[in-house]
């Protein structure tokens, strides 16, 4: 039988429930009849997330039917990335740390949903348990990779991200395409000390070695650089 929506002081959990099931669900409807799960995905974090929607989105265009299960150790905590929801003080903990075999386990999470899941001398700001994992806090740059970086990868890995996957990626996370539509005094203010500096900029990359969606122009760079009039 299916569970009702839980109560807690302050809420009712009307997305986590109707999002989610639990193992008993999931046995429930094995036994009921239901066809066997063709993927099982191990992990609903960043990754898991991504994969599953890839294989969801990849089979629909091929016009399959599989059924993919996301197996999560966390809870349904965020429905969207936590700079979205207000000061709720979820953030990463501050300090990095480590398992401690010697408390009793599970260790309470830190910041709700943070912890550590080996045994370490290395301390670690943890990995988020919960659906969506740490791509509800993600943030930040993410340049694609260079050659040099890369130089030791299997040549078939290096080709395929490439010829595809640095490409999705791109579309994925919104870099794929100019800011110019965001600005005002401070961009203004901020493109004119760039502009004015960046001539004194040591060690600088030529334009051909960047990665191709970062390249451009010369004189192009120049406009992009300089503030809007």
């Amino acid at each position: 039988m299916a569970k009702a929506s839980e109560l807690t002081s302050f809420t009712k959990d009307v997305q986590g429930r109707y999002l989610c099931n639990d193992f008993s669900e999931v046995e429930a409807w094995r036994a009921e009849g239901g066809r066997p799960f063709d993927i099982i995905i191990v992990g609903g974090g960043t990754f898991g997330a991504a994969i599953a929607e890839h294989l969801w989105y990849r089979q629909r265009q091929l016009g399959g039917g599989l059924r993919t299960l996301v197996v999560e150790a966390g809870l349904f905590t965020l429905p969207e990335h936590v700079q979205n929801t207000g000061i709720l003080g979820l953030s990463d903990p501050g300090t990095p740390f480590s398992l401690n075999p010697a408390a009793p386990q599970p260790e309470p999470p830190r910041n709700e949903v943070w912890g550590v899941p080996w045994i370490s001398g290395l301390p670690f700001k943890g990995l988020a348990y919960t659906v969506g994992g740490r791509s509800l806090y993600w943030g930040g740059w993410s340049p694609r990779l260079l050659d040099e970086e890369m130089a030791t990868w299997p040549a078939t890995t290096v080709a395929d991200l490439k010829s595809r996957y640095f490409d999705e990626s791109s579309r994925q996370i919104g870099v794929d395409e100019t800011n110019d539509f965001i600005f005002g005094e401070l961009h203004r203010v901020l493109r004119r000390q760039l502009f004015n500096a960046i001539g004194s900029v040591k060690d600088v990359m030529a334009l051909p070695a960047l990665p191709p969606l970062l390249t451009a122009p010369a004189a192009t760079l120049l406009v992009v650089l300089s503030p809007r009039r």
